[in-house]
């Protein structure tokens, strides 16, 4: 046998230097400046933009090439859509995209660079609509752009959008969030812009509908949403443009997309919803939009006959994506046209509180269900499923991507079979008042290949070694999860629950309502969630025992055979442990819940946006100073924190005025707003502080004084 002669540790090392001395540095830019112009321009085509933009960050040669290839800078991107609301911009020049802009188009390399630039995105920034006045913007982007998203501007006004009139080639406007426009704007858009195709006109509360029955003067206008217009009309009475049109210069409107209603997603579950009553003829809304393949119906309740539904389904016979709210009275209605709903390409359902099982059960017979996509419900105490009617639900339903349900009657076992059918397909799952067990979770988190969104509420711990750690145990799910939300009133610790942001590192969005403290879950959070923008931690207290449902009470405590004294003692005592939870005195400086959240302030989450921090998890006076570390925080919630105090309040909001917009303070015993600190804290700073609900300090962000 062969002698095996060792190599010294270096030798690998010394032979690289050997190879490089050989190789000139220059052999790489050489080959470079003899390689054609085109060969590199089909190169950087199959780069992304990131890439395309470092590429001009290393090389000036590379510079050049791209710069003068325009194709290759179709989109720009200056918006702040993952700030949550929008930063604060401070100052008349500083940051803002009106400069920025006007640096970019004016110099001659960057006006060729962008001169085929088709979708220009500014949501969440303080652009002035009149910039695109100015003549080498006009210039640049007249015959080019065809998508402007201004989403949530607050300086797009009605009387600005006049400036807008210069871009003859813009089909796609997403005016959304901009609270200022009214029916003059919309005005100003029918007689200004004709041509555009779609239009986002989502929550302008200024808006009625005798401002948007100026809208059908557009020939090519196919796509509209009014989600959200509290104008049309107060009272939440919709009686949509068609009711009111009087058809005589329009019998047909080339409208193929409509969403109308209320946006439930945005809407706070526990609180009054805001719904939206049909009142017209549907025959009419048939005759008039005719080529309808996309209509959004998010909470809206029918007003309408029996056959009002089937009228709708068969009069749009080009209808391929169906957004509807179910409510008692429907489900007839829908089991009767369920061979139309099978023809559908995507089906939407938003269960109304009332529906029992029996009717959930009624449509799944009548396969109305095969094309359904997404599951809502507007109340989470709606129970409709058991473990039998989730399995014929998820086998009626093989291609959903949103399921919500209350799991007060399904088993630790009962979610098995979301796992095993829907594994490819689901993209959001939201379990309420439920219980998993380990196997169960296990299986979720090596099936659902694609969730980007996971909630789980209430959830309650079987035994001791019950964990939520393996929910996360499965590496596809933890890169892909983008928001989760967990909360349980007892059970489970801070140990386990720090497992979650330590193997999730692309989260985004983390909300978490235990009945512990947060130190470990919060260093996991500072070294692994470098993506964060909302973050919520809260120390929830159980709810009352007299609250509980029977079926989740220990039969030792509301037990039928218990003397009604003892059950009445025992209650008491388990609501006065639920009342001091968030009663307790303060932490101090050295305890590990501070000392976790000052790191988290220093150390990590430079992008988080909005905090909210309800209950003693270690927020006093000693620690709020240092989240004016946290550069891009502008909205901070404090909920019944006993550490807070009137001047800690003040003194953050002087400190961090620059990013600030928003501070909202509820049930802090020791911090009380009144005269004397709305004098303190200068108007402005521009700071809205809110205290219990009203507001006492400064003015909100954006408002005259």
């Amino acid at each position: 046998m062969d002698e095996v002669i060792p190599v010294p540790d270096d030798t690998f090392s010394r032979a690289l230097e050997a190879l490089d001395d050989l190789i000139p540095v220059e052999t790489a830019a050489l080959i470079d400046e003899h390689l054609p112009v085109e060969i590199l321009q089909r190169i950087f085509y199959y780069l992304d933009v990131r890439s395309r933009c470092r590429a001009c960050r290393t090389s000036r040669r590379w510079q050049k090439i791209l710069y003068r290839a325009p194709t290759f800078w179709e989109r720009l991107d200056l918006s702040n859509r993952f700030s949550l609301g929008g930063d604060k911009s401070v100052g008349e020049q500083g940051g803002r995209v009106d400069a920025t802009l006007k640096r970019i188009f004016h110099r001659p390399i960057g006006a060729r660079r962008f001169s085929k630039l088709t979708k220009l995105d500014l949501s969440c920034t303080d652009i002035d609509p009149a910039s695109f006045a100015s003549p080498s913007i006009r210039r640049t982007l007249s015959k080019s752009l065809s998508h402007l998203v201004l989403n949530g501007c607050a300086n797009v006004d009605s009387g600005s959008l006049f400036h807008l009139r210069g871009l003859k080639s813009l089909k796609a406007l997403d005016l959304s969030h901009c609270e200022q426009v009214d029916d003059t704007g919309l005005e100003v858009i029918s007689f200004f812009l004709p041509y555009l195709t779609h239009l986002n006109l989502s929550y302008l509360f200024r808006v009625t509908e005798r401002g948007v029955a100026r809208l059908f003067r557009m020939s090519g206008l196919t796509s509209l949403n009014l989600m959200g217009c509290s104008g049309l009309p107060v009272d939440r009475i919709k009686q949509y443009p068609w009711a009111v049109l009087d058809g005589a210069h329009r019998s047909v409107l080339p409208i193929r997309e409509m969403m109308l209603g209320e946006d439930s997603r945005i809407q706070t579950r526990g609180f009054w919803l805001l719904w939206c009553t049909f009142n017209f003829d549907t025959s009419r809304l048939v005759s008039v939009c005719p080529f309808l393949e996309v209509l959004r119906l998010n909470m809206v309740l029918f007003d309408l006959p029996a056959d009002g539904l089937e009228i709708l389904l068969k009069g749009c016979k080009n209808l391929k994506h169906l957004s509807l709210v179910i409510d008692r009275a429907g489900i007839p209605a829908l089991c009767g046209v369920a061979q139309h709903l099978r023809q559908l390409d995507t089906l939407e359902a938003t269960i109304h509180i009332g529906v029992t099982a029996d009717l959930i059960n009624s449509l799944i017979h009548a396969q109305a269900l095969v094309k359904l996509r997404a599951l809502k419900f507007h109340s989470k105490h709606t129970t409709v499923f058991n473990d039998d009617t989730l399995r014929a639900l998820i086998d009626a339903a093989p291609v959903l991507e949103y399921l919500e349900l209350n799991g007060d009657e399904i088993s630790p076992i009962g979610l098995s079979p979301v796992a095993m059918k829907l594994g490819k397909a689901l993209q959001s799952l939201l379990v309420h008042h439920v219980q998993i067990g380990n196997k169960t979770l296990k299986s979720l988190s090596k099936s659902l290949l694609h969730l980007r969104e996971l909630t789980i509420t209430d959830l309650q711990q079987l035994h001791y070694s019950n964990r939520i750690r393996y929910l996360v145990s499965d590496p596809t799910l933890c890169i892909k999860l983008k928001k989760v939300e967990l909360s349980s009133f007892r059970g489970f610790t801070d140990k386990d629950l720090a497992q979650v942001p330590q193997n999730c590192p692309n989260l985004q969005w983390i909300d978490f309502s235990f009945s512990f403290t947060y130190p470990r879950t919060t260093r996991a959070i500072t070294a692994h969630c470098s993506q964060l923008l909302y973050l919520r931690l809260c120390r929830s207290s159980p709810p009352p025992v007299h609250l509980l449902g029977v079926n989740r009470a220990s039969p030792a405590v509301l037990g039928a055979s218990a003397p009604n004294a003892r059950v009445d003692n025992l209650k008491n005592k388990a609501n006065d442990r639920r009342k001091s939870i968030n009663s307790m005195s303060g932490f101090l400086a050295s305890s590990p819940e501070c000392r976790s959240l000052i790191q988290l302030a220093q150390k990590g989450c430079r992008r988080l946006r909005v905090m909210d921090i309800t209950g003693n998890v270690g927020l006093t006076d000693y620690t709020l100073p240092a989240l004016r570390h946290l550069g891009s925080l502008h909205t901070l919630f404090i909920d019944s924190c006993e550490g807070i105090s009137q001047a800690g309040v003040v003194k953050f909001a002087e400190e961090k005025w620059k990013q600030l917009k928003r501070i909202h303070v509820r049930n802090c015993r020791n911090c009380k707003l009144g005269v004397a600190g709305e004098n303190y804290l200068s108007r402005g700073l521009e700071v809205e502080v809110v205290v219990d609900g009203g507001r006492v300090l400064g003015r909100r962000w954006g408002e005259e004084v």
